[in-house]
């Protein structure tokens, strides 16, 4: 789970600063209040001093005994996101590593490719990783030179699920298994299996751990990966709107009208256009970007005196993507043409763009089909599209008539 926290608060419990906290989720709250994201960690004391505390990830702890640690951070682009970290195999001595470092907050990241290193344990691992959205990332490389390449590439819908390993005196193999039943195999051939890692619904991300001239030590870190997103129940603040018409028009349509009789007529001229129109919608807490997108909402549309907003609707894109749509609609220009004359007219269409801020749920769809339900996530709405249309008429000019020729 990915959430954030400033400095927390003031309560000293063994030196350590932190707040006092009844659960992770009301630490998260508390996080979500702060402005500058930092990495943070929750803990469960040892049940002789019984206090849950937030502390700075950087605060020392060396005295804490800890029996139950989460871990994660916030980022306000980021909605909330499960982070799964699993058990501790191996021994806390030598280089203590964690490629969180490499992948960094901003995107979600999972292995493209696994390089081991092994003879009679594991000497060393590497992983390149991949995003859906962003250019692929290569870790460190965490251990010593020894032993031969034990490799698995995966595809770009491939997901590591199922972790299998023996730990001795340090990592002494490891087997990955993917979502298509691939595997790496055994690098180390005959060592047994002493632990298995599988969270149903969840994908690893990343991996830490130590290392010196061997691995000696590994951690896995595991996310669900959102699927889709379903976005309904949406509330428009229309009191809040801002619409800002564009500059600069485009011309549309031009014509000649010609009244070649002797009386005064009206004309009309009816003619279709073509606009495209865009919108998009954002959340402030933010979506992963490129991931399928439907929203079930109406559209606000705006005129000249007033904002409406349309029947229900759905809307299907890629979020952080613009879902765009060429509307035709038509329009009748109306004169009063002189007799004999003929004049110019020539059609101007104004775009302008809108924003409107609303409140909305958010069904989230996982991997393996499982949901979440995030109620009450407030966001923006941007849409351009035809604001004004105005016919524009030059001078009526004398014409020749059949008679006077």
């Amino acid at each position: 789970m990915r959430n954030n926290i400033n400095a927390l608060g003031a309560t000293i419990i063994k030196g350590y600063s932190g707040i006092k906290m009844s659960s992770a989720e009301e630490c998260m709250e508390e996080c979500n209040k702060v402005s500058i994201c930092k990495i943070w960690n929750y803990y469960t004391i040892a049940a002789s001093v019984n206090i849950n505390q937030c502390f700075l990830k950087s605060a020392a702890k060396n005295d804490v005994e800890e029996s139950g640690v989460i871990t994660g951070y916030c980022d306000r682009s980021q909605i909330i996101k499960d982070l799964l970290r699993g058990p501790v195999h191996g021994y806390a001595i030598e280089n203590a590593f964690d490629d969180i470092e490499t992948i960094g907050y901003n995107d979600i990241y999972f292995p493209k490719r696994i390089n081991m290193r092994a003879g009679s344990a594991i000497d060393a691992i590497q992983i390149d990783y991949q995003s859906v959205t962003k250019p692929d990332l290569s870790g460190p490389h965490h251990g010593g030179s020894g032993g031969g390449l034990c490799q698995l590439v995966l595809g770009l819908n491939e997901r590591i699920v199922k972790v299998q390993g023996r730990i001795k005196d340090g990592v002494e193999s490891l087997i990955f298994t993917t979502n298509e039943g691939r595997n790496n195999k055994n690098c180390v051939s005959n060592a047994k299996v002493t632990f298995v890692e599988e969270y149903p619904g969840y994908v690893l991300s990343y991996i830490s751990g130590r290392y010196g001239r061997f691995l000696q030590q590994i951690r896995f870190n595991w996310i669900r990966e959102e699927k889709a997103y379903r976005v309904s129940s949406v509330v428009y603040d229309l009191s809040k709107a801002i619409i800002t018409e564009h500059s600069k028009p485009g011309t549309v349509f031009n014509t000649t009208l010609t009244n070649y009789s002797p009386v005064v007529q009206k004309q009309f001229y009816t003619f279709t256009y073509s606009v495209t129109e865009s919108r998009s919608f954002t959340f402030s807490t933010g979506l992963t970007i490129g991931v399928e997108t439907t929203v079930e909402a109406g559209i606000p549309l705006f005129a000249a005196t007033e904002m409406t907003v349309s029947a229900s609707a759905s809307l299907r894109f890629k979020y952080g993507s613009e879902s765009t749509e060429e509307k035709s609609q038509k329009y009748t220009i109306e004169v009063t043409l002189p007799s004999n004359t003929t004049m110019d007219a020539s059609l101007f269409v104004l775009e302008g763009t809108a924003e409107v801020p609303y409140v909305a749920q958010i069904t989230v769809t996982y991997t393996d089909d499982t949901e979440k339900i995030v109620k009450d996530q407030e966001g923006k709405y941007r849409g351009v599209q035809a604001s004004n249309i105005n016919a524009v008429f030059g001078p009526a000019k004398p014409i020749k008539t059949p008679s006077t020729m």
